[in-house]
């Protein structure tokens, strides 16, 4: 059950009238919500519309999974798909994970999307302070907003077919 006070910070946060971490019990509670999807290279074979799902990996240990949106070129799950993890306050970097894929039974299985700025790597990794509300890494939206963009044309591969896509993601903290 979700305390009011963490309620209250997430409904604050998320207005930007808030940008102070708070804890609880020497806790940090950090959410990933996964807010819109969009394919800018083919994905799928033949060129009709990727069939997305992600995976996210917070911390090293916690591993979460989508469900997967049949022939879509644009998600915006509504609400925003979430997974959450609980880290000590006294962690100050906690690595994100964030990976796109295209379901494909046939013929060569799932194809990872590229949503990653560093050429040749297609999953973005998201470095994040939760006592600072600093991240750097893949993210577009460096410092303490709670928005992220990630995008596998910052690689410069705009006008080669690397199954680019972009995402946007809310990175939130109580």
């Amino acid at each position: 059950m979700v305390s009011l006070a963490a309620l209250c910070f997430v409904c604050l946060s998320m207005s930007g009238m808030l940008v102070t971490p708070v804890s609880a019990a020497g806790y940090h509670f950090i959410t990933v919500d996964i807010d819109y999807v969009h394919q800018l290279d083919a994905v799928d074979l033949y060129g009709s519309p990727a069939d997305f799902y992600w995976k996210v990996k917070i911390g090293g240990s916690s591993y979460f999974q989508s469900t997967t949106f049949d022939n879509q070129a644009e998600v915006d799950p509504e609400p925003a798909w979430s997974c959450s993890y609980t880290v000590s306050n006294t962690i100050a970097n906690v690595t994100i994970i964030i990976e796109l894929w295209d379901d494909d039974s046939w013929p060569d299985g799932d194809d990872r999307c590229d949503i990653s700025r560093k050429t040749g790597i297609n999953s973005a990794t998201i470095y994040y302070n939760p006592i600072t509300l600093q991240r750097w890494g893949d993210d577009n939206y460096t410092g303490d907003s709670i928005f992220g963009h990630i995008s596998g044309n910052d690689d410069g591969s705009l006008y080669t077919d690397q199954d680019d896509c972009w995402m946007v993601y809310d990175l939130i903290t109580v």
